[in-house]
C-alpha cells in the first residue's frame, strides 16, 4: 500500500517541493511560471494534496506542465538576453568615463 505514496525526498523527482506546513506538493516549474500557469502544482497557497505517484506521474506529461516549462525556458532565455544588455550598457558608461 505505502508503494502507491511518493517519497518527497525521492532523487527521480528533483522538481518537486514539499510543503511541510500545509502536507502539499508543488512543481517547482509550475511555480516559477507564475500567474501565467493556473494549476494547483504550482499556487503555493494550496499546493497538491494527493501525494500519490500515479498523481505525480501524470504531471509529468500534463499540458501545464509543458508550459510552465516553456515559460521558464523563455524567462531564462530573456535573463540572459538581459543581462547581456546591462552588461553592455554598463561597458559603455566605463569606456566614456576614461576616454
Amino acid at each position: 500500500m505505502i508503494e502507491r505514496y511518493i517519497r518527497v525526498d525521492d532523487p527521480k523527482y528533483p522538481w518537486l517541493e514539499y510543503n511541510e506546513e500545509k502536507k502539499t506538493l508543488l512543481c517547482k516549474m509550475c511555480v516559477n511560471a507564475g500567474q501565467k500557469i493556473q494549476n494547483i502544482w504550482g499556487n503555493p497557497e494550496t499546493g497538491y494534496k494527493l501525494l500519490q505517484i500515479r498523481d505525480v506521474e501524470k504531471h509529468i506529461t500534463s499540458r501545464a506542465r509543458e508550459r510552465a516549462i516553456k515559460i521558464c525556458e523563455n524567462l531564462t532565455k530573456n535573463l540572459r538576453l538581459e543581462g547581456y544588455i546591462q552588461n553592455q550598457i554598463e561597458v559603455r558608461i566605463l569606456l566614456r568615463k576614461f576616454q
